[in-house]
């Protein structure tokens, strides 16, 4: 009798407890919904936000490239615990916007896609968020050409002094782009490249510039350019320039009654500091009478002592024509 009294008892207590459970149960579950989403609410707002900015890459195929102009930063927002996500990189994060599935020139529209390396891959709760979220890019055709390279040169050199020439190592850089705007360019320029002062030959190491951020130029980031700088040359006329008459033997002399040419008109060349100090000299130009032999009328050349860098470019009259005559011995005595 116990026994049964025992079981009688215990089996109204389990079916109380299940009445318990189940009665009005819906209400029951809802509160366990609510509260546990509000613990997730209190804990996603406990969480930290920390900026980050990521360059965007774009991918294309190997036989197209992008055509118009795109976004080239990706900004985020990271969502997590503070600690671990202040942990977080820029290199840690890739932005991509994949356009490589594309086979066909025209606009596409594709979403960024976030890519976790690293410190990234360990955090836990992790929230990003990205803007912008998707890209429309044109793509075209790609085009590769060589592009000559001609150096910016600008500034006035040093007083005297002028520009040459200059040499381009390489002279030429490949470039690939989109065929609409690469096929009607065919140079492109360094950077600037002063001359301001300069007063000789320098080797400077430059970079290309890009006429347009759509078109690369491979591999060749810098160029060496050589500028050749030397005096510059100017010419001078020089008027009524005395000529000596010299060397002629003593038995003869010049004739009174003809005399020679006695003065002419000169241009010389040369730098322009050197030929606007110089001053000619009165045994600078002169005509040589050692080997005449004979008396009458000889003719024979001006001759020019200069001194070094200077050049003679002219002279008129170039020849003089001189009268010999024996000369009289004995009315010297």
């Amino acid at each position: 009798m116990p026994a049964s009294s025992r079981t009688g008892t215990t089996m109204p207590n389990k079916k109380k407890i299940l009445d318990l459970i189940f009665d009005d149960w819906i209400a029951k579950v809802l509160c366990l919904v609510v509260a546990l989403v509000l613990y997730a609410f209190f804990h996603f707002n406990s969480l930290d936000e920390v900026p980050l900015s990521v360059p965007l890459t774009i991918i294309t195929n190997d036989a197209f490239v992008p055509a118009s102009q795109y976004p080239r930063i990706a900004n985020l927002v990271l969502r997590g615990e503070s600690v671990a996500i202040k942990a977080i990189q820029e290199s840690d994060l890739e932005a991509i916007a994949d356009f490589g599935a594309y086979g066909a020139p025209g606009t596409w529209r594709v979403p960024v896609r976030i890519v976790k390396r690293g410190q990234a891959v360990l955090v836990d709760p992790l929230s990003i968020s990205v803007e912008p979220s998707e890209v429309s890019l044109t793509i075209e055709a790609r085009l590769a050409k060589p592009l000559t390279v001609r150096p910016d040169l600008h500034g006035e050199v040093a007083a005297g002094f002028e520009l040459t020439g200059f040499t381009v190592l390489p002279e030429s850089v490949e470039a690939y782009g989109p065929v609409s705007l690469l096929a009607g360019i065919d140079e492109v320029l360094t950077e600037p490249i002063s001359l301001n002062g300069r007063d000789k030959d320098f080797e400077i190491m430059v970079r290309v510039v890009r006429s347009n951020v759509l078109i690369n130029h491979g591999s060749s980031e810098f160029i060496t350019v050589r500028v050749r700088i030397s005096q510059e040359l100017v010419f001078r006329t020089f008027n009524d320039v005395p000529v000596q008459f010299v060397g002629l033997p003593d038995r003869f002399g010049l004739s009174a009654e003809i005399p020679p040419v006695a003065a002419v008109s000169v241009v010389l060349g040369g730098p322009r500091r050197q030929i606007e100090a110089f001053r000619i000299g009165a045994d600078d130009f002169s005509v040589d009478l050692s080997l005449i032999d004979a008396v009458g009328e000889h003719e024979l050349s001006v001759l020019a002592v200069l001194p070094e860098g200077l050049t003679l470019q002219s002279i008129q009259p170039a020849t003089v024509l001189v009268t010999v005559e024996p000369r009289d011995i004995g009315g010297a005595q």
